[in-house]
């Protein structure tokens, strides 16, 4: 949870659920090359076999952006760069107790190392976007729901679906059963409606972050609701695995400019307009000191406060809407929008 006890809490840690959207199909590969259905698949949660953005991959992002912010990408005489790992030991990560990107993301040189004031959860698919009868439809299911720290007592949906908000009138239109519609195609999937009742979603707040409010007033997220449907917990990595988008490229000869024998390939990506839930939890910088001086850390001429570094953090993460995540960002892939605790931008 966010706060357990705000008193004690506070002077430890405090935590954010952040949600964010594809905005473009967003590409992290697994590292390996293999022959299949997709010659470069993404990484996926070995329990669930759901496609995930690791939080390592986030937290890369957020150190370079942070570094170009605070002007220490790289220094002018290209000995520095607090971005990265910093060189073969992290000789050139500054590790000063006022940067804010070695402090907010740490450091590890030969003499010192600090673990860094940001963690960074997964970034774990909460409504995914999926082609049917009726239209666009985004999916979700409890799990992904209680993930998200979401209380919308769904419960157990077993093989059926239940549909939430105007998406109702909408099926009914265009079903065969128009009275009484008792059947949604998901992509290949057939499902017959859940007979139980589901709270509607204008009710489902995020326990864990109190300051996002009610999901139908976050912007963007607001015009998915009427539009969601939950199925099973079973069900729903079968939907999402079987809707991804899978690219094919080819390599190009240099020489003739023209598509090289041999060297046709597949890549899987997350979709656009899938929206994720991800947590980061900010430690106290009172209760650090950094190394090899066991310095306090400061920014500017005052101690460093923990909403300080939630700052560095979040304006990262604003970045990210520009200049991307994961791989293949030069050729259409890796826009990610994430919306912070003010339901905004991140930023």
């Amino acid at each position: 949870m966010t706060k357990v006890k705000a008193q004690a809490s506070d002077a430890i840690y405090l935590q954010r659920t952040y949600l964010a959207e594809s905005i473009d199909p967003i590409h992290i590969g697994t590292g390996e090359f293999q022959l299949g259905r997709v010659d470069n698949t993404i990484v996926r949660e070995s329990g669930t076999e759901l496609p995930k953005i690791p939080g390592s991959s986030i937290a890369g992002v957020c150190r370079a952006y942070s570094a170009m912010i605070a002007s220490k990408y790289l220094s002018p005489d290209n000995k520095n760069s607090c971005a990265g790992k910093g060189g073969p030991a992290g000789e050139k990560h500054c590790g000063r107790a006022d940067c804010p990107v070695c402090t907010a993301f740490g450091f590890s040189k030969r003499n010192a190392s600090f673990q860094g004031l940001a963690q960074f959860s997964d970034l774990r698919i909460l409504f995914f976007p999926v082609y049917s009868a009726t239209g666009p439809l985004w999916v979700t299911c409890p799990a992904a729901l209680d993930a998200a720290g979401i209380t919308s007592e769904c419960g157990s949906l077993k093989n059926s679906f239940a549909d939430l908000g105007d998406c109702v009138a909408e099926i009914g239109s265009s079903l065969p059963s128009a009275k009484s519609p008792d059947s949604l195609n998901l992509g290949w999937l057939y499902l017959k409606r859940f007979s139980g009742v589901v709270p509607p979603s204008s009710s489902w707040k995020i326990a864990t972050n109190a300051d996002l409010g009610p999901l139908d007033t976050i912007p963007y997220i607001k015009f998915v609701l009427p539009r969601l449907t939950v199925v099973s917990d079973h069900r729903f990595p079968a939907i999402v695995n079987d809707q991804l988008e899978i690219r094919t490229s080819v390599s190009i000869a240099p020489e003739t400019g023209a598509a090289e024998d041999g060297a046709l390939f597949t890549a899987e990506a997350i979709p656009r307009a899938c929206f994720f839930s991800f947590n980061v939890t900010y430690l106290n910088p009172d209760n650090y000191r950094v190394p090899p001086k066991s310095q306090p850390i400061q920014y500017g001429d005052s101690p460093a406060q923990t909403s300080d570094v939630e700052k560095i953090v979040t304006e990262a993460l604003h970045l990210a809407e520009f200049l991307g995540i994961g791989g293949v960002n030069t050729r259409g892939m890796g826009r990610l929008r994430v919306i912070d605790r003010s339901g905004h931008h991140a930023g």
